[in-house]
């Protein structure tokens, strides 16, 4: 009686250690819209378990456990809060394209300060 090679996956141990072998492609699942993740949160919020999603939608295990953990929606980064008041933002840029600090060297500049910006501790 013969043993057969043993697989992994469908395919025999020899063929995947052999280089010119094709990999099998792997399975991704399309991204949730929106809409796919408030559904998914639906059936949660009225009791489903994460396998009674799967089993009962189109959705994947990790897809299920993606919208129930993460946002809704993907979040945009808020701005940075400008260091500079707003009053005192145009005389800085006034100051900076003054045609006397136009040749300034930019690693030279964080010394130069105009007067009325002392009040922020750079002078």
């Amino acid at each position: 009686m013969a043993t057969a090679a043993p697989t992994t996956r469908g395919l025999a141990i020899a063929d995947l250690l052999n280089p010119a072998t094709p990999r099998p492609k792997r399975f991704k699942a399309s991204d949730l819209t929106r809409d796919d993740r408030i559904r998914i949160r639906t059936l949660h919020d009225y009791g489903h378990t994460y396998r009674e999603i799967v089993s009962n939608t189109t959705y994947t295990r990790a897809q299920v456990q993606r919208a129930l953990n993460g946002p809704v929606t993907p979040q945009k980064n808020k701005p940075r809060k400008s260091r500079v008041i707003t009053p005192h933002r145009e005389q800085l840029r006034q100051w900076l394209e003054d045609g006397r600090n136009r040749f300034t060297p930019l690693y030279q500049l964080r010394y130069y300060v105009p007067p009325p910006l002392n009040l922020y501790g750079e002078a």
